[in-house]
């Protein structure tokens, strides 16, 4: 099930939150500090939604981070989630702020399939690869859990 709850605190992103069918909930976030305050509020509602659904697992997707080697965000970004925000998880992968994403989404196509059609495969397939790989880890994880409590019960 994928809810976009559009990231505010609102009935709809609390109801998804305390579901029990809603096992992964994702957390774009770009390394800025205007968009890793509000992170703070959100570990909050996390907690609380775990008194309901304790199989949820929350992970941030760190997004549009610079492509320049020079410009040190990342690093910062992960120290500052993983020591102030233990409610929340990180992504092992990581999206870059690529012009083949807007491309992409400019011909209504995913980034794999535009740069498929121009028969170049960069950089921002791999990370969507990469992406859907981590997903679907996270999915058959919680899969093989209900199953292992549904054998209990």
């Amino acid at each position: 099930m994928i809810v976009d709850s559009g990231g505010q605190d609102s009935i709809e992103l609390r109801s998804a939150m305390v579901c029990p069918a809603v096992q992964l909930m994702i957390v774009p976030v770009q390394a800025s500090y205007f968009d890793l305050a509000p992170l703070v509020a959100m570990a909050r509602m996390v907690e609380e939604a775990k008194l309901y659904n304790d199989a949820l697992q929350v992970c941030c997707l760190l997004n549009k981070l610079p492509t320049n080697p020079q410009v040190q965000v990342l690093d910062e970004a992960v120290d500052f989630i993983r020591a102030e925000l233990r409610a929340l998880d990180l992504f092992a992968t990581t999206l870059h702020d690529r012009v083949a994403y807007r491309y992409a989404a400019a011909t209504g196509e995913s980034v794999t399939e535009y740069e498929r059609r121009l028969k170049r495969e960069t950089k921002a397939s791999a990370e969507i690869e990469s992406l859907y790989r981590e997903v679907t880890e996270h999915v058959e994880q919680a899969r093989a859990g209900r199953a292992e409590e549904k054998n209990r019960g």
